[in-house]
């Protein structure tokens, strides 16, 4: 993956449509802050930048996994958080 950012104005475009909080990762991958630090710990999501109080992510990744936590969820016949 290969980004090319130049100006401010792309940067901030590519932060505010590739970036994600912790708080939006969790919403995109429906679960909650307990399972995305599992995941973390786990390794199958890697934070880009961890700050004190949060992670970004990026969009991408997170996209993927939730395409492998469904097929899971489609596998195991389980449902996500609710």
């Amino acid at each position: 993956m290969e980004f090319n950012l130049k100006g401010r104005r792309s940067v901030e475009d590519f932060f505010t449509t590739e970036i994600l909080g912790a708080s939006e990762a969790c919403e995109l991958l429906d679960i909650g802050k307990q399972r995305l630090s599992q995941l973390k710990t786990e390794g199958r999501l890697i934070p880009i930048k961890a700050l004190p109080r949060e992670n970004l992510f990026l969009r991408e990744e997170v996209l993927k996994l939730k395409e492998e936590l469904a097929e899971i969820r489609k596998i195991k016949g389980t449902g996500p958080k609710k």
